[in-house]
């Protein structure tokens, strides 16, 4: 047992000895004389089982030594005395298996570790006890495939990670009830790519394309029924580009350009029976600019301009068997303005001025044969005088 001293006389070692060196079982201590090691010594070095401990007395390392580093299997203590980690180490660092704990002993966290962070499979845990995540680790963060809990243990989050964001493919869950809130992949925790986006019930509500959690690009969007609503382009959560609008029973109800969910551009418009009813320029959800109008057995009613689900401007209208009935100006649905009213056999009855429907204005009229009746003015529908 070999005795040495610091310069002003405090003890510095205690122990064993080997050709002038600390050598065996001894003990080391700080300069205020508090002990500092307590364990095996090599060649004046630490190595192999011992004890380390801070100035002011607390316990501070206790496990394997290999060269003065802490090196292989150890505990390392807060100051108050409760374990912060135990497991394995190199040069002085977590590296390998461990598990770190909280301030009031809780397990922090459990898993592999490289030069003292996180690296690996691991898992962590809020402090009150409960799975936080499971998975793969990078440099302290989720990175790789991971699970991610709620405190209550409801899963929030199955899937890939990167830099402890959501990256890549995964899975979130909605916090009532578990169910399943989105399937699709992810960019800095945000949706983004190709995924699917469920109403609480576990019905899909929509499946295509996100750019950083809004919808952009091809997407369907269905109702909570399950029928689909909307097949077609999308830009920031609106229905934006070209794309085709379904009713509850799953017939085709609208298809053509919208503008900011409002059907604006070319577009067709169907009735109940799959029956085309328009065809033509809509603006703000309604008929606007040039279109066309048919029957319900296929016949063409109307082509021209409208505005306002309306008549409006120049346009023709047509008998039932196909012959045209009128051409010319109209407004709010009447004919007004100039126009040519024609028999169903093709004929022309009238040519001139129009208001609200009626003969009004300067016209002419004519017979079936074709001969000229009246040329002059018309006050609703009636002769006003003859030239």
């Amino acid at each position: 047992m070999m005795k040495e001293y610091y310069e002003d006389g405090t003890l510095c070692y205690e122990g064993q000895w080997k050709n002038g060196m600390s050598h065996g079982q001894g003990k080391s201590y700080h300069n205020n004389g508090t002990l500092y090691y307590d364990g095996q010594w090599e060649n004046n070095l630490s190595h192999g089982q011992g004890k380390s401990y801070r100035e002011d007395g607390s316990l501070e390392y206790d496990g394997q030594w290999v060269n003065d580093k802490k090196y292989g299997q150890g505990k390392y203590y807060y100051y108050d005395g409760t374990l912060e980690y135990e497991g394995e180490w190199e040069d002085n660092l977590k590296d390998g298996d461990g598990k770190s704990y909280y301030y009031d002993g809780t397990l922090e966290y459990e898993g592999e570790w490289v030069y003292n962070l996180k690296n690996g499979d691991g898992k962590s845990y809020y402090e009150g006890g409960t799975l936080e995540y499971e998975g793969q680790w990078k440099n302290n963060m989720s990175h790789g495939q991971g699970k991610y809990y709620h405190e209550d243990g409801t899963l929030i989050y199955n899937g890939q990670w990167q830099n402890d964001m959501y990256r890549g493919q995964g899975k979130k869950y909605y916090r009532e009830g578990g169910t399943l809130g989105y399937d699709g992949t992810w960019d800095n925790g945000k949706r983004h790519g190709q995924g699917k986006y469920y109403y609480y019930d576990g019905t899909l509500e929509y499946e295509g394309e996100w750019v950083y959690n809004l919808k952009n690009g091809d997407g369907k969007s269905y109702r909570e029924d399950g029928t689909l609503g909307y097949d077609g382009q999308w830009e920031n959560n609106m229905k934006n580009g070209e794309g085709k609008f379904y009713c509850k029973d799953g017939k085709l109800y609208y298809e053509g350009q919208w503008r900011y969910n409002i059907k604006n551009g070319q577009g067709k418009f169907y009735r109940e029976d799959g029956t085309l009813l328009y065809d033509g320029q809509c603006e703000n959800n309604m008929y606007h600019g040039q279109g066309k109008y048919y029957r319900q057995d296929g016949t063409l009613e109307y082509d021209g301009q409208w505005k306002n689900n309306m008549y409006n401007g120049i346009g023709k209208k047509y008998y039932e068997g196909g012959t045209l009935e009128y051409e010319g100006q109209l407004e709010n649905d009447m004919y007004r303005g100039q126009g040519k009213y024609y028999r169903e056999d093709g004929t022309l009855i009238y040519d001139g001025q129009w208001r609200y429907n009626m003969y009004n204005g300067e016209g002419k009229y004519y017979r079936e044969d074709g001969t000229l009746i009246y040329d002059g003015q018309w006050r609703y529908n009636m002769y006003k005088w003859r030239k």
